[in-house]
């Protein structure tokens, strides 16, 4: 199987990655900012994963786990509408 093209680019992951929401009762602040120092160490410049110095974001990468991708497709539905949708193999 060849891996899939769109536009001249070639995709071999979908990546996402989605806001946490800082201010709900439900996040721990001090979790959130341990998680960050952890991941941007104590000097955090314009390379810092969390620039806010909490975790704010969180990354999903899939992985190809067949190699028979006819069946599947990426899709973003971002704001109540569909924006792409696309079959696995697209040449």
């Amino acid at each position: 199987m060849a891996p899939s093209k769109l536009g001249g680019t070639l995709y071999l992951q979908v990546e996402l990655e989605m806001a946490i929401d800082t201010v709900n009762p439900n996040y721990c602040r001090s979790k959130g900012e341990q998680i960050a120092l952890n991941v941007d160490g104590a000097c955090a410049d314009e390379t810092s994963t969390y620039s806010s110095k909490l975790m704010d974001k969180q990354t999903f990468c899939s992985s190809q786990t067949t190699s028979n991708t006819a069946r599947y497709a990426a899709a973003l539905y971002r704001q109540g509408t569909w924006v792409w949708l696309y079959p696995g193999e697209i040449t």
